[in-house]
């Protein structure tokens, strides 16, 4: 009689063991195949731009106003804004000059009832953080005007007409910018 020693398979065991690391790793999660979920942005009869629920609109580059060549950049923009909820984290982008959430030059947006600002510039990382906060802006369900006036070494952040923070940036602070991103209004649906 022949005895057949077999050995054991280095790959199967392999397998075996990765397929239980990624059972436990994801425990106890649902895997879900993603789902599209409609932008609700909208140009309404005024011209404004709303937002029934979520949704982005993009306004795509070439910007010829960040260019490095312009050894000043006074800039200001204001919007018109309220919140559904206080409960909003992120920030959730109100209007961003950024190619995805972790990558911005600007961005004006909410967490919680807070307004808050990111700005790229020396001593920040490409995220723009740390933040600049004013806070209690979203406190209840009013609409309120945002100002950024973003001047060569300065920027102010004005709420309803009354200047709420004054900060020093470093000059030339824009050279680090680029001008390749989006302009970006509103966020996307986080819930559908």
């Amino acid at each position: 009689m022949q005895t057949i020693v077999r050995r054991n398979n280095p790959y199967l065991l392999l397998a075996l063991l990765t397929t239980g690391y990624y059972a436990l790793a994801f425990f106890p999660y649902e895997l879900a195949t993603p789902s599209l979920v409609e932008n609700q942005a909208q140009f309404v009869s005024d011209g404004s731009l709303s937002f029934a629920r979520g949704g982005m609109a993009l306004s795509l580059p070439p910007h010829s106003w960040l260019r490095p060549e312009r050894s000043v950049r006074p800039t200001h923009f204001y919007v018109e804004a309220f919140s559904l909820s206080s409960e909003q984290t992120g920030p959730a982008r109100i209007v961003s000059f950024s190619i995805d959430p972790f990558e911005r030059n600007i961005t004006i947006g909410q967490e919680n009832s807070d307004l808050i600002v990111r700005i790229r510039k020396i001593m920040s990382n490409l995220n723009g953080t740390p933040n600049f906060v004013i806070t209690d802006v979203f406190g209840d369900s009013s609409w309120r005007t945002i100002g950024v006036r973003l001047g060569n070494d300065s920027f102010q952040v004005l709420v309803d007409g009354a200047t709420r923070l004054s900060e020093s940036l470093p000059a030339g602070y824009w050279l680090l910018w680029d001008d390749s991103y989006p302009l970006v209004f509103g966020t996307k649906q986080v819930e559908i």
